[in-house]
């Protein structure tokens, strides 16, 4: 029987302690996969089109938090779709398919161009992208977000949101169309994409 374990960020205090239902090994998995994402992260910045302010958010936050981090930021979707991500999918060197948890959207996501099978030949597929609580995986964001002088996230209530927030603005200001950053989003109205984009943020 495998051993039930409380497990938290690996920074110190202030942290929020949640029980998971994961093992030793969903620990031991993760760190593979966290391993090999971030050594492909840091030697291919540039297949990465997040905005300076993404970046700098996933290069602050703790192990734990990183991956599922990285994918919202990837695939802009909420936190609740994260389970949606298959390792199963990843190794395939399938599109991540999104089906969104307010409407009947889906979209399709391609994979970073670095997380080809070989590169995951060593994870497996039981592997969790999510090991942490949600409170804790929420306030290693708050914290490093709160911190930053960029701009005010006061109005951005949902911390685990702010990669949608983020990326919505960096894509209006790098040009890209509504209609295409609302299907990023899973949006089924343009309208609802506006209140992703801050006019007063600058990258």
């Amino acid at each position: 029987m495998k051993k039930k374990a409380k497990f938290v960020e690996d920074e110190p205090s202030p942290v929020s302690y949640s029980t998971l239902n994961i093992t030793i090994h969903d620990i031991h998995n993760y760190r593979i996969l966290f391993g090999i994402i971030r050594a492909h992260w840091l030697l291919y910045p540039e297949s990465l089109n997040f905005s300076p302010i993404t970046k700098l958010i996933l290069n602050s936050l703790p192990l734990l938090s990183f991956v599922p981090a990285f994918f919202q930021a990837w695939t802009l979707c909420r936190y609740g779709e994260i389970k949606q991500i298959s390792i199963r999918s990843l190794k395939k060197n399938e599109d991540i398919i999104i089906k969104s948890s307010k409407s009947d959207h889906v979209r399709s996501v391609p994979l970073p161009s670095f997380l080809i099978p070989e590169s995951l030949k060593t994870i497996k597929v039981k592997t969790k992208i999510q090991v942490v609580s949600y409170d804790s995986y929420k306030d290693s964001i708050a914290r490093i977000i709160d911190n930053l002088d960029y701009f005010v996230f006061s109005d951005i209530l949902n911390r685990t949101h702010i990669f949608r927030h983020l990326e919505a603005t960096f894509l209006h200001k790098s040009g890209l169309s509504i209609s295409d950053i609302s299907y990023k989003l899973g949006h089924i109205s343009d309208s609802a994409t506006f209140e992703y984009i801050h006019k007063n943020w600058s990258f």
